[in-house]
């Protein structure tokens, strides 16, 4: 379970997300999702992976604010955040895909 004022921050960071305030940086080889607000002394790392234990997928959140570090994580089937995390994930991810898609003429 993720505490309410941590999913208040990711509610944030959706939104802000979905207008196109925010650029975060996608690495699809270790599957996160990576954003820095300098003004803020904030980094957001977002990663996803299929945990094998459990038999399920993850998503794991930590948040650096003022350089100590705050983890959290979200499993599929356990966390009704999970979703909040997957809808963050897949926001950012194709943020950085539309700003490279939107140079494209069809």
């Amino acid at each position: 379970m993720i505490p309410s004022t941590i999913v208040d921050l990711v509610n944030q960071l959706i939104k802000k997300t979905q207008n196109n305030e925010l650029d975060w940086s996608y690495d699809h080889e270790n599957s996160s999702i990576f954003l820095e607000l300098p003004q803020s002394n904030l980094t957001v790392n977002l990663r996803y992976r299929f945990d094998e234990v459990y038999e399920c997928g993850i998503f794991f959140i930590n948040f650096n604010l003022n350089k100590v570090d705050y983890y959290f994580d979200a499993k599929e089937g356990y966390d009704d955040e999970y979703f909040i995390l997957k809808n963050l994930y897949d926001l950012a991810q194709s943020s950085h895909f539309q700003k490279s898609f939107s140079a494209i003429k069809i």
